[in-house]
Order: C-alpha cells, then structure tokens, then sequence
C-alpha cells in the first residue's frame, strides 16, 4: 500500500481488489525489466544488459533446436548465459566472436553403456578364483 497498491476502503482489514493487485503486480515487473538488445546478456550481479568482454561468445548447443550462448561480464568478470534458438542465433549474436562448441554427449545417446573399471581393481586374488577350480 506504501508502494502505491489501492485499497477498496479505509476500513480494517483492508481489502484489494484482484484486478488493482493483477495490475499493480504487472506494472512493478515491466519496471524492473531489462530488455537485452542484439548482442547483450543480462549479467545477474551487475542487474544490466551488458555487451561481452572482448567480444566473444561461446556458443554451446544442447539441443538440435536450442542452445546456450557463454560470455564474460566485462564489468564483474562474472559469466552470463543466454538461451537462444539455434536458427536465430546470428540475430542474437550481432557482430561478436563466436566459437561453437560441440554438445555434450548425453547418456541416452551412448550406444555402449560407460563402464567403472575401478570396481575391478579391489578384487584380491582370491575372490578371483571360482569355486571347484
């Protein structure tokens, strides 16, 4: 109510009305938007659009459709990310420096399980040997 929420009467308890609240709600969050322009990322700790250090971006696909763009705050050395469309990255990207990195193979796309090795290195000789031999 300080910040300028309207209430329906001055009696107690104070009732708002939920389309007052639904606005008021919607107008603090545009306030507070940042919107990032072709080549900027949000940095998170300095809370603004920021243009990459050097330049450069690192571009690492996730999926066939979607990816992650990395960079390098200039201001905080702090790293931001920005999900983007694999078709419209070049839009997003502007005139930056962009390394794409291959995606990370996932589990399900193996065709022969990993296997740990190690469980076979504890395994004395004795325990080796089967029965009857």
């Amino acid at each position: 109510m300080k910040a300028g929420l309207p209430v329906s009467d001055d009696k107690r308890p104070k009732l708002i009305l939920g389309a007052d609240l639904a606005a008021f709600l919607k107008a603090r969050r545009m306030r507070n938007k940042r919107p990032c322009k072709s080549g900027e990322f949000y940095c998170v700790r300095c809370r603004l659009p920021m243009v990459p250090a050097g330049g450069m971006v690192d571009c690492k696909p996730e999926t066939e459709t979607n990816g992650r763009l990395e960079a390098i705050c200039p201001v905080c050395d702090c790293i931001m990310n920005r999900w983007i469309s694999l078709a419209k990255w070049e839009q997003i990207c502007g005139k930056m420096e962009v390394t794409i990195t291959e995606a990370s193979e996932q589990v399900s796309d193996r065709t022969q399980p990993a296997v740990n090795s190690d469980f076979k290195e504890g395994v004395s000789d004795d325990a080796k040997t089967q029965p009857g031999e």
